[in-house]
C-alpha cells in the first residue's frame, strides 16, 4: 500500500515542554479542518483518520522545545488528498508555530522485516490502557486486528486477511510506561519492535501501520512507526 510522508520544518513561537508537543501539533492540524468542509466532515466521523505524525526533532536534552528554533517533524497519511490539503492550510494555522517548509514524498511499498515505534503506542483494554502486566500476546493480537481494520477501511481493492498474525515476534522496548497528557487526563503508552512475516498480506499490513500508525490515537501523534534494519 502506497502512503505519503511530509517533512515539515517549523519554528515554534514559544518554549514548549516535550510532553505538550503532541497537543500543539495535533491541535494545529485540527485547526486546518475548520478551513475545509471535507476535512471537517472527516474529523467528525467516528472512523480511522489515516494519518499520524512524529515528534519534532532534534530533541532537546532538557525536554523543552525552544522558541525561535527550527525543528522538523514528519506527517504521514494513506490519503494524498488529505495531505495536500494540509500542505495548503497548515501555514494559515500559525498560533503555535510558523511553517517554513513542507516537502512531500511518495513512500512506495518495500519489503519490511522489522518495524519499531518512535512515539508511544496506545491500546484500550477494559476501559484503560494496556500495560505489560496484561501480557504481550494480547497487544500482538490487538496490533494485528487494528491493522486489518485499517487496511479494509482504506483499501479500495479489498484485502484478504492472512490466516495467522502478521507479526512474527514482538518486543516491548520501554522499561516504564510512558505517560502522555490527554485532555484533562493522560494516556499510558508503550514502545515496541515488531518482526514482520514475509508473505504478501503481512507485508501489506506492515505498510498500513507505517503509513497510518499502529493501534489507537494516531491523529494525536501516537503509534508513529519506522522500518528498521
Amino acid at each position: 500500500m502506497l502512503y505519503y510522508e511530509a517533512k515539515i520544518s517549523i519554528c515554534l513561537k514559544a518554549d514548549t515542554p516535550a510532553d505538550n508537543i503532541y497537543k500543539v501539533i495535533s491541535n494545529t492540524i485540527n485547526y486546518t479542518f475548520l478551513k475545509d468542509e471535507a476535512l471537517k466532515k472527516m474529523h467528525e466521523e467516528n472512523s480511522f483518520k489515516g494519518y499520524t505524525f512524529c515528534n519534532p526533532y532534534p530533541v532537546e536534552k532538557e525536554k523543552v522545545y525552544l522558541a525561535q528554533k527550527v525543528y522538523l517533524f514528519r506527517l504521514r497519511s494513506i490519503d494524498l488528498k488529505f495531505i495536500l490539503k494540509v500542505k495548503n492550510l497548515l501555514p494559515k494555522c500559525d498560533e503555535y508555530f510558523k511553517v517554513l517548509a513542507f516537502e512531500l514524498y511518495n513512500c512506495k511499498p518495500k519489503h519490511t522485516d522489522k518495524i519499531k515505534t518512535l512515539t508511544p503506542a496506545v491500546s484500550t483494554l477494559y476501559n484503560r490502557n494496556w500495560t505489560k502486566e496484561d501480557g504481550i500476546e494480547i497487544i500482538r493480537e490487538r496490533i494485528h486486528n487494528n491493522a486489518v481494520r485499517k487496511i479494509k477501511s482504506f483499501s479500495k481493492n479489498g484485502f484478504q486477511e492472512p490466516a495467522e498474525n502478521f507479526i512474527q515476534c514482538i518486543v516491548q522496548t520501554n522499561r516504564k510506561p510512558i505517560v502522555v497528557p490527554y485532555k484533562e487526563s493522560s494516556l499510558i503508552g508503550n514502545k515496541f519492535e515488531l518482526s514482520i512475516k514475509p508473505d504478501p498480506a503481512s507485508q501489506e499490513l506492515a505498510q498500513v501501520i507505517l503509513g497510518a500508525g499502529v493501534l489507537e490515537k494516531n491523529s494525536l501523534g501516537l503509534g508513529f512507526c519506522i522500518a528498521s534494519a
